[in-house]
């Protein structure tokens, strides 16, 4: 399913703001989700994207992508950082952004998506 979108971190209150912005914009969101509940999630339906948060360590955020790979092939990841102001294709389907502000984040949500 190809609007579902898998957040994925471990600060809370930015995890949950950009959940409230993507339900606004019309997509299923799973938010909150950190690496151990990743395991805990149903195989189907997949994911066309997971948003990862910016606060985790490189190691963490490594570890969790082969997890979600693993779980879902072909799934596009979102990096969340304030080291860039716009979207940026890092690699074939892999991706990084500011999550502010929130309507740049639902543009590049959707724009990944459709690619």
């Amino acid at each position: 399913m190809p609007g579902r979108i898998l957040i994925c971190g471990d600060e809370s209150s930015l995890l949950e703001t950009r959940y409230m912005v993507l339900v606004r914009a019309g997509f299923a969101v799973v938010s909150r989700c950190s690496q151990g509940e990743i395991a805990s999630l149903p195989d189907t339906p997949g994911f066309g994207l997971a948003v990862i948060g910016r606060m985790l360590t490189e190691e963490d955020k490594k570890s969790m992508v082969e997890e979600i790979r693993r779980r879902w092939a072909g799934i596009r990841i979102l990096y969340l950082t304030s080291q860039v102001l716009s979207l940026e294709q890092m690699s074939g389907n892999e991706y990084r952004s500011n999550s502010l502000p929130p309507n740049e984040f639902v543009a590049n949500c959707r724009q990944i998506l459709e690619e």
